[in-house]
């Protein structure tokens, strides 16, 4: 739990993990406690690595999105990753570089989802709930 004051608003942050076999939910409980209107930009990440990221390609979404799937043909899963609230989604790989005798290699590490979404509060709270589940193709 987090408590915090922004420009004299009062802000609530909860963050709760449920782990489960094949399911991971993430659930977030923002609560404005003043009277006045708090505007921000809530996001979760999630990082995944698979073992070939050019095989991971999902739509980048300005418009908003509930629910997005991902094949990992390696393992043999489907992820489904799922949020209660519309949320618009950036997707990107993460590279490390390290020095070799060659010179330079640039190393595939995680796949980053990162979900977003606009907060308009005004002494209300909002539920944010994040599932991620593991099932066969």
């Amino acid at each position: 739990m987090l408590f915090r004051s922004v420009l004299g608003k009062t802000i609530l942050l909860k963050k709760r993990y449920k782990f489960r076999k094949n399911l991971i939910e993430v659930n977030y409980r923002i609560e404005n406690k003043s009277k006045n209107v708090f505007q921000s930009v809530f996001s979760t990440e999630i990082n995944l690595s698979f073992k070939y990221p050019e095989s991971i390609k999902l739509p980048v979404s300005n418009n908003g999105i509930r629910e997005t799937g991902i094949l990992d043909k390696e393992n043999k899963v489907f992820i489904t990753i799922q949020s209660l609230e519309k949320m618009n989604l950036w997707q990107f790989p993460v590279y490390s570089y390290t020095k070799e005798e060659e010179g330079i290699e640039k190393k595939y590490q995680f796949q980053c989802f990162l979900f977003h979404s606009n907060l308009s509060l005004k002494n209300e709270i909002l539920l944010i709930l994040v599932t991620m589940k593991r099932r066969p193709p």
